[in-house]
């Protein structure tokens, strides 16, 4: 898992809290590609039970290259327990990173965790693969098949994306993904030998749980800033309708993005996006009562329960 004579280093870790505000887990990457969790429930975290050599996950492109981590990964709630955790990978810290002679595949990946001992991602072969192409413009297609999470047969351990010819490009992730409302937003990274020029990257807004598109398969807008930071999301307006019968409503909140980068085309550092650019799609949300139930003798529980009191 670990390979001898390869440069390592670990990322910045995300930490996962309980309700009580106790550290239950922490994921943080390295430059080797491995994701690793660090399970601090109920045992002390530099105990044996996190001395392990065996990660949650090692990202290799088709080719079994290692494709380093260098952000902190973002996580999320799984459905029916566990979590996901979002990363995207390369590096930019080094001269020779941005040779293209050293450009290699980069991934964004969706990792499914079940939190079960021995558990871990073997491979790409046990995630749902998405496939990003050419789109109208500069914007990107990106395509890919339903799947259910699942650590047994028929379920797919999370789902991952390839750069669009970032072996050539040399597009990577080295900022750090935001999430909002159940969705992902992050950018990339496209080295560029001049700052001032179109591009330096891209801008993908996906759902955080299918690593899908929010809205008509596109993402992937190509920057007008040069070179970008991580994005900033802010809740621009929120509409609650009207509760239906059972006392439940829908609550529609939506989200504006802030880029800065170093310039690009526009000569600017920084810059909002508007609704008709890069807002996000209203997202709606279930608020009030979920649900009820009717209690036919609640006077025979009273007067009972009353009197043990």
């Amino acid at each position: 898992i670990l390979e001898p004579g390869l440069p390592n280093g670990l990322s910045s870790p995300a930490v996962v809290v309980g309700e009580d505000g106790a550290v239950r887990y922490a994921y943080a990457g390295d430059l080797q590609g491995n994701l690793w969790r660090f399970d601090f429930t109920g045992a002390k975290p530099w105990l044996e039970k996190n001395a392990g050599t065996t990660p949650l996950f090692t990202a290799t492109d088709d080719t079994l290259a290692r494709q380093p981590i260098s952000t902190q990964p973002k996580v999320v709630f799984a459905p029916g327990g566990g979590y996901v955790v979002l990363f995207g990978t390369g590096k930019f810290s080094e001269e020779t990173d941005i040779a293209p002679d050293n450009f290699r595949s980069q991934s964004f990946y969706g990792i499914f965790d079940a939190n079960a001992d021995s558990y871990v991602v073997s491979g790409r072969s046990q995630m749902a693969s998405r496939t990003l192409s050419k789109s109208a413009g500069d914007i990107l297609h990106l395509t890919g098949k339903q799947f259910s999470y699942g650590a047994t047969a028929g379920g797919k351990k999370g789902w991952y994306f390839d750069f669009f010819e970032s072996e050539k490009t040399g597009e990577r992730s080295v900022s750090n993904p935001v999430t909002a409302s159940g969705q992902l937003i992050f950018n990339s990274l496209i080295p560029c030998g001049n700052p001032c020029l179109q591009g330096g990257g891209r801008s993908y807004a996906l759902n955080a749980l299918t690593g899908m598109p929010i809205a008509q398969n596109e993402s992937g807008r190509l920057s007008m800033l040069g070179l970008l930071n991580e994005p900033v999301v802010m809740n621009i307006g929120t509409q609650i309708e009207a509760k239906n019968a059972f006392g439940k409503a829908m609550a529609k909140k939506q989200h504006a993005v802030i880029d800065s980068g170093t310039g690009g085309a526009n000569g600017i550092i920084a810059a909002g996006q508007g609704a008709d650019a890069k807002a996000l799609a209203a997202i709606k949300l279930p608020v009030k009562r979920f649900s009820w139930r009717e209690i036919v003798n609640w006077q025979e529980l009273r007067a009972t329960f009353g009197k043990k009191q």
